[in-house]
């Protein structure tokens, strides 16, 4: 079913194996300590054997006796290099291939992007070939929309080019003006769509989506001085960081954010509309709602000393996004330790910390809940 594949793709979502194909024309070095205690050592030797199963050119190299920081031997005597100079990279290469599960961020390869799938969060594939006669070739899987770039120097550019999707005809024409031909694959058919008609639906990049990009913590302060000083001191222990590391995050007050800020920064919004500003200004245009002061979103519902995280377009400035930490109480949020690597767009946090309830949305935004 469609759910039974959304959990299964939202499960290996953070695993780079199912986008092996796309190193094709990306020669690989890795090198793993075989006691590293950050990576676990399996993962490279994985890829390796994936790599090397798909015919990619790839070198692994195991250290039986270092740890994490592999890199000390990996650049010895300027070794690694010595490597990167012995390849050139082709800026069009004839064959394409492309796998993702995130189109807004990783949809493009070379002359081909992926812009939307026909089920979320299960990875869409392309294979793009161009052959001589300005002809290209396209085998597509999951894939609702795609573009082309057709002022390539694989083709003609002052010969009309013909595509093939899936075994049949979708253009024959002169490349557009911009060069990018964008497509639209509907029940097995293939139109060109308009421009305008490309989908905006959800960026399906779970909750950690949020906090890949450029973002700021904000604890609201509408309500009592108590509740606010909790807020404000949970915001500040989660972006705290390893030393080592050297990373300040930053901790702001609701009152504090500008329109600036939220243009080009993502939001951890902390709290509920009655405590935080930014949420209650925002409230009518969220999916979440508050009943009897617990959260909930669809049909799924927070309980007493539970937490909702929910990620979702900010309503105002839509290439940004929201992560929601809301509870029916303050304690509850509290209780929160980390936000959970490899979830899907919706969580709910049982009272002991574990996830209880997992949904995501579908394409036109429908709220959907993962078994």
């Amino acid at each position: 079913s469609v759910v039974d594949t959304l959990t299964a793709a939202v499960r290996d979502e953070s695993s780079p194996l199912p986008h092996a194909e796309n190193a094709l024309h990306l020669p690989i070095a890795m090198h793993h300590g075989a006691l590293d205690q950050s990576v676990r050592v399996e993962h490279s030797r994985r890829m390796a054997v994936r790599l090397q199963d798909l015919g990619y050119d790839v070198q692994y190299t195991e250290y039986p006796e270092v740890d994490h920081d592999v890199w000390t031997q990996a650049y010895a005597d300027g070794r690694m290099f010595a490597w990167f100079d012995s390849y050139r990279r082709d800026p069009a290469p004839a064959k394409v291939v492309h796998v993702t599960a995130n189109p807004r961020r990783y949809g493009r390869s070379y002359w081909v992007r992926i812009e939307a799938l026909q089920t979320p969060h299960a990875l869409g594939r392309i294979t793009a070939e161009a052959h001589s006669g300005n002809r290209v070739t396209v085998r597509t899987d999951n894939v609702r929309q795609l573009s082309l770039q057709l002022d390539t120097p694989l083709l003609d550019p002052q010969r009309q080019v013909t595509i093939v999707v899936d075994g049949a005809t979708c253009y024959t024409g002169m490349a557009p003006a911009g060069g990018w031909l964008p497509l639209q694959l509907e029940s097995g058919d293939c139109t060109v769509r308009p421009d305008d008609a490309t989908e905006v639906g959800p960026p399906y990049a779970g909750l950690w989506g949020a906090l890949l990009d450029y973002h700021v913590i904000v604890y609201g302060t509408r309500g009592s001085q108590d509740v606010t000083d909790r807020y404000q001191a949970f915001a500040e222990r989660i972006t705290r960081t390893p030393r080592q590391l050297r990373l300040q995050l930053r901790t702001l007050a609701d009152t504090t954010v500008t329109d600036a800020l939220q243009t080009h920064a993502n939001l951890v919004l902390i709290g509920t509309p009655e405590t935080n500003t930014i949420l209650a200004d925002l409230a009518a245009d969220l999916p979440i709602h508050w009943e009897d002061g617990r959260p909930a979103i669809g049909t799924l519902r927070a309980g007493d000393g539970e937490v909702l995280m929910v990620t979702y377009p900010h309503p105002r400035f839509p290439d940004r996004r929201l992560l929601v930490l809301t509870a029916g109480a303050t304690e509850a949020i509290e209780q929160i330790r980390f936000v959970p690597r490899g979830a899907p767009e919706i969580v709910i946090l049982g009272a002991d910390g574990t996830i209880r309830v997992t949904g995501t949305f579908t394409r036109d935004w429908q709220v959907v809940k993962l078994p």
